[in-house]
């Protein structure tokens, strides 16, 4: 049989194996994803329905945490309960971040490395992810702005969990006071 004619047919078992490889990284993934997709839902949900929560500003930003959101409740309520709400829907999603980034590792340190500006690139290349100048950067990147891709990108790098949780609700805390109080400037 001719080469060139076996390269024509179609060959249904290879979709099947794509599919079912994708399936099991999905099904492996739905400890972190399924989660991850409820707060997706509710933050949608609370940001389409924050015309009707706007007299509820804790409960608004107990479903999306988003910073107009955050100014407003920290202009009507007081500073715990704001400090406690705040900070706790800001956390909820971080161990499923970083959890995405300790499973998938390399993937995911490169993909949030695309995002960063071209010299920090530069440096990283330079440094190499096992040097201790990368985990520094991402130790100081996660307390002065806690999010899903630092968060992963600390992960894919294996710094310790119990340092990455330190970190993580020191800048989220920092964060949520820094909104209460500089509240005043945006009323």
């Amino acid at each position: 049989m001719d080469v060139a004619a076996t390269a024509s047919v179609p060959q249904p078992w290879i979709g099947r194996r794509v599919a079912r490889s994708t399936h099991r990284r999905l099904l492996a993934d739905a400890d972190h994803l399924l989660p991850l997709a409820a707060l997706t839902v509710l933050s949608t949900a609370g940001t389409v329905f924050a015309p009707l929560l706007w007299t509820i500003p804790l409960v608004l930003v107990a479903c999306s945490p988003r910073l107009p959101f955050l100014v407003l409740a920290a202009a009507q309520s007081a500073f715990v309960p704001f400090l406690l709400v705040g900070s706790l829907r800001l956390l909820v999603a971080d161990p499923f971040h970083f959890g995405l980034g300790r499973r998938h590792g390399p993937t995911v340190g490169s993909a949030v490395g695309r995002r960063l500006p071209a010299r920090v690139r530069h440096w990283f290349a330079a440094a190499g992810p096992d040097r201790p100048g990368h985990r520094w950067a991402c130790c100081a990147a996660l307390f002065l702005r806690p999010s899903s891709r630092i968060l992963a990108w600390a992960g894919a790098i294996r710094i310790p969990g119990p340092l990455v949780a330190g970190l993580d609700i020191g800048g989220t805390l920092a964060y949520v006071a820094l909104v209460y109080g500089g509240q005043g400037l945006f009323s």
